[in-house]
């Protein structure tokens, strides 16, 4: 594999991992794992175009993980980039058919795009993978079925071009938009010059009087001027009153009852960029809310986090045109244990990552389940599935510990 092109703005920032060739596979898991992270802080602080070849040179080392197309989708998305906001969104979806954040990311895209149909469609998918509730995914919804109020399912289709006879693609390629724009653009007649549309100038380089020049007019004072040229009266001078530039005063713009607003000028009401990185906090925090965890089961069974293998990324608070932003992202490995009252020699244990638990998944956290001992005698389904299972008991357990996390994370903020 060659090397990647390295003439780029980030080369001092990430030329050491954008230049490296991996020899093996284990060095091609760290390396795609450390550009994803680096890809993951640059979105975090809004540094889109950095974040994306980030995230392109971790495809283009490993073109299988859906998370990688899902993130940069998003960056697109950002960027305005509607089209390959949508692209990523479909190999990601290709990559983990039944990932529901990679539907919602597609119905983004889609909507961005001004196809609200298309993107009920998706969005509702994402509902449906999901299983429960996403508050994130639902507004987007309304905002599809709202806009999708306006235009008929049939308009849509015809102005993007959508071929309804392949059912695997939603949409045509990029040309699609292309013929779009040419179905939507208001179109303009051209009109042919004759002799009385060309500027004709005297030897000093000005109009003449004798001259017929089309979006041109004579003031009183005789000069040539442009046709929108309009001259003010005493009067109105008086009605409009004094224009000068004035110097505009700091105001205050915070609130108790708003308190995400900063300090800043009339003309830059949202005050300038700040930020400050609590990580030590948040990462103490989520330590001692994750290590306490613990729950019953059936009784006489104790599924608890027996320790923390793995603790990594960084919390940060944004203050960005005057309204706070709270953005963490951390890399996770919990070991857990299952305990039987009845039977001292019950030894069910394993871990679970969360290689993305952050602000950006919406609750929605990528988890790997490993079992590292189980006992001799058979475990029970339901207890396998209470611990293993995403939607089981357990792994339930974590995820409201972490929405407590950032309830707390969120709350501690606005006092630091």
């Amino acid at each position: 594999m060659a090397a990647f092109n390295t003439k780029n703005p980030f080369e001092k920032l990430h030329g050491d991992v954008l230049n490296t060739e991996p020899s093996s596979e284990e060095e091609k898991t760290k390396l795609v794992a450390e550009i994803k992270e680096r890809g993951n802080r640059a979105f975090k602080a809004r540094r889109m175009e950095e974040a994306d070849m980030l995230y392109s040179r971790a495809i283009e080392l490993d073109g299988s993980m859906h998370a990688l197309y899902g993130n940069r989708s998003a960056v697109n998305h950002t960027m305005g980039k509607y089209e390959k906001a949508l692209d990523d969104a479909i190999m990601a979806i290709q990559c983990k058919p039944d990932w529901a954040k990679g539907y919602f990311r597609k119905g983004n895209a889609l909507l961005g795009l001004k196809r609200p149909h298309a993107a009920q469609e998706a969005l509702e998918q994402s509902l449906k993978l999901e299983g429960k509730a996403n508050k994130s995914v639902q507004k987007v919804l309304e905002k599809a079925i709202k806009l999708g109020s306006t235009i008929s399912r049939e308009e849509e289709e015809s102005a993007h071009n959508v071929n309804k006879d392949d059912p695997s693609t939603t949409r045509n390629t990029r040309a699609a938009s292309n013929n779009t724009s040419e179905i939507l653009e208001t179109k303009r007649t051209a009109q042919k010059l004759t002799g009385k549309d060309v500027v004709r100038s005297n030897n000093h380089g000005e109009v003449s009087k004798s001259d017929v020049v089309r979006g041109y007019k004579k003031t009183k004072d005789g000069r040539t001027t442009t046709f929108f040229h309009r001259d003010i009266d005493d009067e109105a001078k008086k009605l409009i009153g004094n224009i000068a530039p004035k110097k505009i005063d700091p105001v205050k713009l915070k609130s108790e009852n708003d308190p995400t607003k900063g300090d800043g000028s009339a003309w830059n009401k949202g005050g300038t960029y700040e930020e400050k990185n609590i990580s030590e906090w948040a990462k103490n925090r989520l330590r001692d809310l994750l290590l306490s965890l613990s729950i019953e089961y059936n009784n006489d069974i104790t599924i608890e986090v027996c320790s923390m293998r793995k603790l990594d990324g960084e919390a940060q608070v944004f203050v960005m045109r005057g309204t706070k932003r709270f953005m963490f992202e951390f890399n996770v490995v919990l070991e857990w244990k299952v305990s039987d009252g009845k039977d001292p020699n019950f030894d069910f244990a394993g871990t679970l990552e969360y290689p993305d638990l952050s602000t950006d998944a919406c609750g929605d956290y990528e988890v790997n389940a490993k079992v590292i001992k189980a006992p001799t005698n058979s475990i029970s389904d339901a207890l396998r599935a209470a611990v293993l299972k995403k939607e089981g008991a357990f792994q339930t357990e974590v995820r409201r510990v972490v929405g407590q996390f950032e309830e707390e994370f969120i709350a501690s903020s606005f006092k630091k």
